[in-house]
């Protein structure tokens, strides 16, 4: 059984100059909405590694729900920066993004789906323990397959080993 490393919630978030996600009030909970536009919307949650981390694969696991039934696609994708003592924090150093799923909406307004995509610790920036760290997180929406007309909302984003 995968054991989480990190919990990233809608809170403590960078959000980038342009295309950024917004938050929403959704039933007395701060949720982040990603619209349905033609735009990669893109939200950045920083966190350092614990010291739990063993230096292996990296699980992304997304709770997520969606305005509408519409029953179409989300396209959601992420990727993870990391920099060591010593290492120069200027500008952005993400690595290759990944695509997390393509998966489609929930059937049922607002119940949560949870979705999970696993990082090789290469594709996941080499983190190693003690690491400042970023993820950044997007609805792929300039996608072809995501053709979802309503909002995603993210609840939340775990990290696990």
């Amino acid at each position: 059984m995968a054991k989480t490393l990190v919990d990233l919630w809608p809170g403590p978030v960078d959000f980038p100059v342009t295309t950024p996600a917004s938050y929403k009030n959704f039933n007395e909970r701060v949720v982040l909405m990603f619209s349905s536009t033609t735009v990669d919307e893109v939200v950045i949650f920083p966190f350092i590694m614990p010291q739990e981390y063993e230096g292996g694969s990296v699980i992304v696991r997304v709770q997520y729900g969606a305005s509408t039934t519409a029953g179409n696609t989300f396209v959601m994708a992420g990727e993870f920066e990391a920099h060591s003592d010593g290492g120069l924090a200027a500008g952005d150093i993400f690595d290759t993004i990944q695509e997390i799923s393509s998966v489609a909406a929930p059937s049922v307004i607002a119940e949560i789906d949870i979705v999970t995509k696993t990082y090789t610790n290469a594709e996941a920036a080499d983190i190693a323990v003690g690491d400042i760290c970023r993820f950044r997180f997007r609805r792929d929406g300039s996608n072809v397959n995501d053709d979802h007309a309503g909002l995603l909302y993210v609840f939340g984003v775990s990290l696990e080993e």
